[in-house]
């Protein structure tokens, strides 16, 4: 009878758990959708800003016309370094 009684205390506790991590998880649900709809809310406004910034960028990279040229004269000092054997590259980090 003793053990009987065991029992059924266990399998009560073991309801009473069950319960209890359902509505955990009930909660984390719900907070989850709450987030989820505040991102939505947030994104718009986001992109807006992400598309202008990206106009911008477009525009600033659109206004340097010259910058092959420069390339191509930093190149031939790399060239005419690399070729004099008497300058050596020294690390300073």
């Amino acid at each position: 009878m003793e053990r009987c009684t065991k029992l059924f205390d266990r399998v009560l506790d073991l309801e009473k758990i069950k319960t209890a991590q359902a509505k955990g998880i009930a909660n984390l649900k719900k907070r989850f959708k709450t987030l989820e709809r505040k991102k939505k809310s947030r994104s718009r406004g986001l992109k807006r800003l992400y598309k202008f910034r990206m106009s911008v960028r477009v525009e600033c990279f659109a206004d340097k016309d010259n910058l092959g040229k420069e390339e191509s004269s930093k190149q031939g000092r790399i060239e005419d370094i690399d070729a004099d054997d008497s300058i050596t590259l020294v690390n300073d980090q």
